[in-house]
């Protein structure tokens, strides 16, 4: 099995905005409870500050999809990003 590096954000907009904005990679947000939704960085739901806090919940980041898959294979994508 290859290691894999994912990062989790939480409370931190500044740096999840930040990461988003490079626009390369993909993460996962808690979708509904108990359920995850995959999204590439540059996801349109993720252009802008929300009430509450975007990082309320955490946001897992990778560079491969494939990391997150194999985190969470259930995990549904996202329509708007065409993935």
């Amino acid at each position: 099995m290859a290691i894999t590096t994912i990062t989790v954000i939480r409370d931190n907009d500044d740096a999840f905005f930040a990461w988003t904005t490079a626009g390369e990679g993909f993460f996962l947000n808690e979708h509904k409870p108990g359920s995850m939704m995959l999204h590439q960085a540059a996801c349109p739901h993720f252009k802008g500050k929300f009430d509450p806090s975007a990082t309320s919940k955490p946001k897992f980041l990778a560079a491969d999809r494939q990391d997150l898959e194999q985190v969470s294979p259930g995990a549904v994508p996202c329509a708007d990003c065409r993935l």
